[in-house]
C-alpha cells in the first residue's frame, strides 16, 4: 500500500475502495459515488422530502390535499411505463450543470408524475412520483430551461384559454398514443428506425393525422 496511490471513497459513508469501478453513481458531469444503493438513499434522502415537502405546499395551495383517484402508485409496472413512455420530459439544470428530469404519461382519468436523474441514458434514482388529475398542479412541473423535443408544453399565454375539456382530451390523446407506441415496438423488425430516431419525424404527425 502507497499514500500516493489513487484515492476513491463512497461521498456518502466515505468507505475507501480500490477502483471507480467499485462505485455506483446516478448523475451526470459529477464525482459523487457510492459504495451502495443503501448509501445512494441515505445521501438523497434530504432531497426525497424536500420534493415532498414541495409537492405537500403546492396541493394545499390549489386545495388539492387529497384526490380520490387511483391510489397504487407505487406499483413498479407502473413507475416503469411512466419512464418507457412519458407523454411529457423537461429537464431543469442549475448552474453546477446538476440536472433533474421530469417525466409525465398522461392516461384517461389521470396523470402520472416522476421526477429522476439519468445517469449514462438511464434513469438512476427517483426523486418523487406522484399522480394528479389536476391542470393546474401538473402546470407546476411545466417550468424549466432546457424542453426535450417531444415535450408539449402549453405557451404561457395561451394557458388561460387552455380548459378543463382541452385538458382532458388532451390526456385521451396522449394515452392513444401511448398505447399505439407500444404496440408499434412490439411489432417493429431489427431493420426499423430505431426508438431513439422516433423524435425526428414527429413533423409528420400531423400529416399522418389527416
Amino acid at each position: 500500500m502507497k499514500f500516493n496511490k489513487p484515492l476513491y471513497y463512497c461521498c456518502e459513508c466515505k468507505k475507501v475502495v480500490d477502483t471507480v469501478e467499485k462505485l455506483l453513481f446516478v448523475e451526470e458531469n459529477t464525482n459523487k459515488g457510492f459504495c451502495s444503493e443503501e448509501c445512494i438513499e441515505e445521501f438523497y434522502f434530504p432531497l426525497m422530502s424536500y420534493f415532498e415537502s414541495l409537492d405537500k405546499k403546492i396541493r394545499k395551495a390549489l386545495g388539492i390535499v387529497s384526490e380520490n383517484i387511483r391510489q397504487d402508485f407505487d406499483d413498479k409496472n407502473l413507475v416503469d411505463e411512466v419512464l418507457r413512455f412519458p407523454s411529457e420530459i423537461f429537464k431543469v439544470r442549475n448552474e453546477l450543470g446538476e440536472e433533474f428530469s421530469t417525466y409525465i404519461r398522461h392516461f384517461e382519468k389521470y396523470s402520472a408524475i416522476v421526477i429522476c436523474t439519468i445517469y449514462q441514458s438511464q434513469v438512476s434514482f427517483v426523486f418523487f412520483k406522484t399522480i394528479t388529475s389536476s391542470r393546474d398542479y401538473l402546470l407546476e412541473f411545466r417550468v424549466s430551461n432546457d424542453v426535450q423535443k417531444n415535450q408539449q408544453k402549453i405557451p404561457e399565454n395561451e394557458t388561460a384559454d387552455f380548459s378543463e375539456e382541452d385538458f382532458n382530451f388532451m390526456q385521451l390523446l396522449e394515452n392513444k398514443k401511448s398505447k399505439l407506441l407500444a404496440d408499434l415496438l412490439t411489432k417493429r423488425k431489427d431493420d426499423d428506425i430505431s426508438f431513439e430516431d422516433f423524435s425526428l419525424y414527429e413533423s409528420c404527425y400531423q400529416d399522418c393525422l389527416e
